[in-house]
């Protein structure tokens, strides 16, 4: 072997380029806006505020929570409108707040908003108040999170093509 296949052994032009010009993601960057947000629940929760802008509605003493980032939906659990007890809205902040900053959600912040991470807050002793079991409510989301993304694949191709 000579001195220039040795040489020219050690160049990669071909995978070493994209990872050279890949920006490095800055996760503080992409959990600000989500952390925001939730405070901004809270807060919004708190005194009770019922105005448009909002990631939850209240009825029937259920919350309904769908967080919306940059303009599109962020799924959790699979699904983009999660639904938890009134009581327990505030103990699901808390969880969801320190599921961000330990990084449980960077893989759906780097996705825009797609992904299957889980925050679970159990039960508080009531049984499911829905007819419908929570299997075949995560299938349910699982089918609308892939409808969702199929349609903005489409837009997207519409607007490249």
């Amino acid at each position: 072997m000579s001195i220039t296949d040795a040489l020219f052994g050690i160049i990669d032009n071909v995978g070493l380029k994209d990872v050279f010009h890949r920006r490095e993601t800055d996760l503080a960057s992409l959990r600000a806006p989500l952390l925001k947000g939730i405070e901004r629940s809270r807060e919004q929760f708190g005194k009770g505020a019922r105005g448009p802008n909002r990631w939850w509605s209240v009825k029937n003493g259920v919350v309904a929570l769908t967080v919306k980032l940059r303009g599109d939906m962020f799924d959790i659990n699979g699904v983009t409108t999660n639904h938890m007890p009134e009581d327990r809205f505030p103990e699901f902040l808390d969880r969801f707040r320190e599921a961000v900053n330990a990084g449980e959600f960077d893989a759906e912040l780097i996705n825009h908003g797609e992904g299957t991470a889980q925050v679970h807050i159990g039960k508080a002793g009531k049984e499911r108040r829905s007819g419908i079991s929570a299997e075949a409510a995560k299938a349910r989301g699982a089918k609308a999170a892939a409808s969702r993304r199929a349609n903005r694949e489409a837009r997207e191709a519409g607007a490249t093509g």
